[in-house]
């Protein structure tokens, strides 16, 4: 019985995963830029990907790199419409620099502002909940078939 029911959360945590990753792999593939200048080094799924789990993400020129998208941190107060200025964008060597309004523009993943990726996780369990109990009655429906045949 004990191995019965460990195979079954086995099986509904590897649906919830599923329903996961095809969600972020949608989600994560929403923005598309074109025209991005050929020495460009922004990596657009890195980009996509902090969209989805933080919910924005900031736009700026580097002196040596040139353009550059990069997770940030509010550093002060905002102005009239709720946007930082003052931030301070953070790459994943190091790469650290403060920056105030007009050296960078915030770009945000959708129009309330908010990261999707708790969203993604909420929905992808009520998916997985449902498609484990559709297999489930499935499964009890072919038993009790075979049970009749039997008989």
């Amino acid at each position: 019985m004990k191995t019965k029911l460990i195979n079954s959360q086995m099986t509904n945590f590897k649906t919830y995963l599923m329903y996961k990753q095809q969600c972020e792999m949608i989600a994560e593939n929403v923005f598309q830029i074109e025209d991005l200048p050929k020495d460009c080094v922004i990596d657009m799924s890195y980009v996509n990907s902090q969209l989805l789990t933080n919910g924005s993400i900031a736009w700026f020129v580097d002196e040596e790199m040139g353009l550059l998208a990069l997770p940030y941190i509010s550093m002060s107060g905002f102005d009239v419409y709720g946007r930082p200025v003052r931030i301070q964008v953070i790459g994943r060597n190091g790469y650290s620099r403060i920056l105030t309004r007009g050296e960078f523009v915030i770009m945000y993943d959708n129009s309330k502002r908010i990261p999707l990726k708790t969203h993604i996780v909420q929905y992808s369990e009520r998916l997985a909940l449902l498609q484990r109990t559709i297999d489930i009655n499935i499964r009890s429906t072919e038993d009790a078939e075979n049970m009749e045949s039997i008989n």
